[in-house]
Parts: C-alpha cells; sequence; structure tokens
C-alpha cells in the first residue's frame, strides 16, 4: 500500500511527495529504469516509475500483488488516455492496449509487461473498469496507511473506509455478472477484512467506525470459489461502466413494489438503510483528535457524496479472511 501511494504523490506532483517528478531521470534507482538512463518527457518518468514499482511490489511473484500492481497501473493509463481523448483518441478500451499504446515505448531495457504471466489474461480487462478497481484498492491503501500513521483519528478512518464501501457497492453492482471481475472485488474484500479482523481484535473505538463492504442489498460474502484463469470474452464482462447504476437501483419501481410486499422493512434485518455518507458520520469519541491530514488523505476524501453507503455492521464474514500480504508492500 505504502509503495502505491507514494508512487502516486510523486506522479501526480502532490505537495507532500517525497521527490519531484522532473528527479525521476536524475537520482538512483529510477533513472536506471529510463530509455538509455535518460527521462526527458512525463510518459518516459512514469515508465520509470512503473518499472520501479513493479519490481518493489514483486508482481510477477505473487499473483494477488500482479493483480493490484496491474490495478494501480490502470490508473496511469486511463489518465493518459483521458488526455488522449481530449486530443482525438478514443479507440483504445482494454489494458494491454494502452500499455502498448502509451508506455510501451516509454521504458528502458526492464521490460515488465512480458513477464506478469501469472496474471496474463487480466491485460485484457477494460481500462476503465480497472481504474475503478483501483479506486477501492487505493480507499482500502488508505484505510490501512491511515490507522499506521494516526490510529486514534477515528474520524479519517470512517471517512477512507466509507469511501472503500461505496466503490464496493458501486463495483459490484457492474460486474456481478462477470465471475473474473468478482475474483477482483473478492481479493479486495479479503484484504480489507484482513486489517478490520486485526482492529477489531485490538481496538474496538476504531472498529466502530469501519463500514463492512457488503452489496447494495446488503449481502456480505465472496461470490468466486476455485478461480482458474482470467477470461473477459464472455458478453457478461463487456457491458460498459455506469457510474448511475446505483441510483437507477434505487429509483427501480419492481425493487419497490417487491419491498412494499416484504412488510415493515424496520423489522426485516436484511433490509437495507441507505444513507450518504455524510450523514452516516459518527462524532468522534471525546478527546480524540480530528485532524485527516495524513499522506494521500486529501483529494479522494468522502469524493462520491452521492453514492450511499451501508450501516456501519459488526457482524463477521462467514467464510473468513485470507491473508493477502498488501499491508506489507
Amino acid at each position: 500500500c505504502e509503495t502505491f501511494l507514494e508512487a502516486d504523490k510523486i506522479i501526480n506532483r502532490e505537495n507532500d511527495a517525497r521527490m519531484k517528478m522532473e528527479d525521476i531521470g536524475k537520482k538512483s534507482p529510477y533513472y536506471e529504469f529510463c530509455p538509455n538512463k535518460k527521462c526527458l518527457t512525463d510518459e518516459q518518468c512514469i515508465g520509470a516509475m512503473t518499472t520501479y514499482v513493479f519490481l518493489k511490489v514483486r508482481a510477477d511473484k505473487n499473483n494477488e500483488h500482479g493483480e493490484y500492481f496491474l490495478m494501480w497501473l490502470s490508473d496511469k493509463l486511463f489518465k493518459m488516455h483521458q488526455k488522449d481523448k481530449i486530443e482525438g483518441e478514443n479507440n483504445i478500451a482494454t489494458l494491454d492496449a494502452a500499455y502498448k499504446s502509451y508506455l510501451d515505448k516509454n521504458i528502458g531495457n526492464n521490460k515488465y509487461w512480458d513477464a506478469l504471466d501469472n496474471v496474463k489474461g487480466l491485460k485484457d480487462a477494460n481500462l476503465r473498469h480497472m481504474n475503478e478497481f483501483y479506486k477501492l484498492l487505493k480507499h482500502i491503501c488508505k484505510t490501512i496507511m491511515h490507522h499506521k500513521i494516526k490510529p486514534t483519528e477515528y474520524t479519517g478512518h470512517l471517512q477512507n473506509s466509507t469511501n472503500s464501501s461505496n466503490q464496493y457497492m458501486l463495483l459490484y453492482q457492474n460486474v456481478s455478472e462477470c465471475d473474473s471481475y468478482l475474483h477482483l472485488l473478492d481479493n479486495l474484500k479479503k484484504t480489507y477484512e484482513k486489517f478490520r479482523t486485526t482492529i477489531n481484535n485490538g481496538d474496538s473505538k476504531l472498529a466502530s467506525s469501519l463500514q463492512t463492504l457488503t452489496t447494495i442489498e446488503n449481502t456480505d460474502s465472496y461470490f468466486v470459489e476455485g478461480f482458474k484463469n482470467f477470461d473477459f470474452s464472455d458478453q457478461k464482462c463487456q457491458s460498459k461502466y455506469d457510474d448511475s447504476i446505483l441510483e437507477n437501483w434505487k429509483k427501480d419501481p419492481n425493487r419497490r413494489k417487491k419491498k412494499d410486499n416484504e412488510g415493515n422493512g424496520d423489522n426485516n434485518p436484511q433490509n437495507l438503510k441507505l444513507q450518504s455518507s455524510v450523514d452516516q458520520a459518527p462524532s468522534p469519541p471525546a478527546g480524540v483528535e480530528t485532524s485527516s491530514n495524513i499522506p494521500g488523505n486529501g483529494v479522494d476524501r468522502l469524493e462520491s457524496k452521492d453514492k450511499v453507503v451501508c450501516d456501519t455492521q459488526s457482524k463477521e464474514n462467514s467464510k473468513g479472511s485470507e491473508t493477502t500480504g498488501i499491508c506489507d508492500i
């Protein structure tokens, strides 16, 4: 997590980054990954940074790290693609096509693309979808890193975990029929649940401020078992990403009719109470620090106020959590 967030700060030219983007071509070990050890453009600097991150997280040695690396990389490629769309280029759909268009020629001799055979099929994922998956990973990483830096600052924990919950719901509604995307969603949830389990065992106050990652229908589960290979060729995996899908779900008259037939919702524990992330935020305990000024915890905070979030739940997933190692990245 720390590696991803720190690299983001440098590439995004944030004020608290530990080095400037322009210094990538001047400082070891980054300049070693530049073409001919010289980074003269932003694309070459980003290419060098992606090589550094690839090696740092050992993306080719661990399947899950490889998945998370490609999510992180997709964020950079998606931004490059958005810039090109403004200039008239808009025919790139997959992660693989974006890499070959924007980065392949801007990377030095340490070409890592072919080394990612452990997650080879994931290269065919939709670029926009993968960018959305990185948003969830980033929110989860901010939640984890916030606890590492300011463990008693509960407001920040709530904000970051609420962002995680909102993005999880949005992603699920968009990819619920595609096992390859659901596998990614399951792994992100397992990473988050591992962190929540650690907190539940050590800090009850903080535990109460952490959201549970559930679907909008309040399903708290993993969805794919025995996953083997990524395959996005099925039509179910090729739907367009819809930012308004949650709002459309809430307005669906068929869903409302079904809810009315179920009787009084207040007596049904499976009914979902929808609140905005702002309305849900509880007041922190007396004497608790409320500043959220930690690295990487500003721009994205509560960025999706129109999204919905489930009430904080204390239940644990019946399937448990698996060790993922992302906290060590």
